[in-house]
């Protein structure tokens, strides 16, 4: 399978509550996939096809224009991974 690399991001805020400020409230989102990278991140098959299956060369670098996505022989039963996806939580402690 071709490699991939994601990035994740998230930044969170304490707020302090109550009189002697013991109680507070963490607020935090996270952004997941954040450049929405289209990638595979399982396949349930391994369908590969070599140049010695085809008749001549010039079918299998048709095949190979036409049928590959990153490698991969689109006929395999692959899942693509999660595009940009985001969370929120609310934490309150006490």
């Amino acid at each position: 399978m071709p490699s991939y690399g994601l990035v994740d991001a998230g930044v969170s805020y304490k707020l302090l509550l109550g009189q002697n400020r013991g109680d507070s409230v963490l607020f935090r989102l996270n952004v997941n996939n954040v450049l929405d990278a289209v990638y595979i991140s399982e396949s349930k098959t391994d369908i590969i096809k070599s140049q010695t299956d085809f008749d001549t060369a010039v079918s299998y670098q048709t095949y190979k224009d036409a049928q590959l996505f990153k490698g991969i022989d689109t006929s395999n039963n692959v899942n693509f991974g999660f595009g940009r996806t985001w969370n929120y939580s609310l934490f309150y402690n006490f």
